[in-house]
């Protein structure tokens, strides 16, 4: 347990979270996509950013989004006020698309795979089992 009453699971079972994240980035790499786990390393990253939430509550495990330029420039206009800007709009239905491609990558690969039904982080795909 951490401050604010935040749950972490144990360390075994982060292990193989963070097991299945390397294997979730693999695969997208190898079918062609950037993938890179997200909160690892430096830089504005784009491509399947693969989260490991470490918390022991059922929101706990791996996701995957997709990030790119369009996602940052949609947050500064809505951050502006500009809620009618186009591409807002378009980003969302990049992510979308690119919700279903990371989707069925990962089944195609074996990798037990759903969309998420995490209503903060809507266009992710949760990774059951690897």
């Amino acid at each position: 347990m951490s401050g604010y009453d935040y749950h972490h699971a144990p360390q075994d079972i982060l292990a193989e979270r963070k097991a299945i994240a390397e294997r979730v980035c693999r695969e997208l790499e190898s079918a062609g996509l950037p993938a890179f786990r997200l909160g690892e390393g430096e830089g504005e990253w784009e491509g399947a950013a693969v989260t490991v939430d470490s918390g022991a509550d059922a929101a706990g495990g791996v996701t995957a989004s997709w990030k790119c330029a369009l996602g940052r420039a949609a947050a500064e206009r809505l951050s502006a006020g500009d809620v009618q800007a186009r591409v807002i709009q378009q980003s969302g239905v990049v992510s979308q698309h690119m919700q279903q491609a990371i989707f069925g990558l990962l089944r195609a690969a074996g990798i037990d795979a759903d969309t998420d039904e995490d209503d903060m982080n809507p266009l992710a795909v949760r990774v059951v089992s690897r």
